[in-house]
């Protein structure tokens, strides 16, 4: 699935529909459905804005409690396992998703010690 269209990208887009490209055309050369041509062009059209909504996007499955939980947990314990932590603190994310916590964790506070084993 290709990555999100920057700002950029769309305004460039909207440009060239205003140019008179074809939806069709301009869906070609970025690689893009038509539809999500027509819905970037519509968008301009209607809310003269090309920014993503507020809110969009997949909602967090963990609230900052819980977070603030299983990291202080990783702080206070450095040799425990990931999976320790889930356990210890219920976290209710999969363990893909708290080993990706932890490690960004890990390198915002520059701590190599926390271990990152899987089970």
């Amino acid at each position: 699935m290709p990555r999100q269209l920057s700002e950029v990208e769309k305004a460039q887009i909207v440009s060239r529909i205003e140019e008179g490209w074809s939806i069709r055309a301009v869906a070609q050369l970025y690689n893009r459905n038509k539809k999500t041509i027509l819905k970037i062009k519509q968008r301009w059209e209607q809310e003269d804005s090309l920014k993503r909504k507020i809110g969009s996007g997949r909602p967090k499955l963990t609230n900052p409690e819980q977070d603030a939980a299983f990291l202080g947990y990783l702080r206070n314990n450095p040799f425990a396992t990931v999976r320790d932590a889930v356990i210890d603190t219920a976290f209710p994310a999969s363990q893909p998703t708290a080993s990706r916590r932890a490690t960004k964790f890990r390198r915002f506070m520059g701590n190599n010690t926390c271990v990152l084993g899987r089970a």
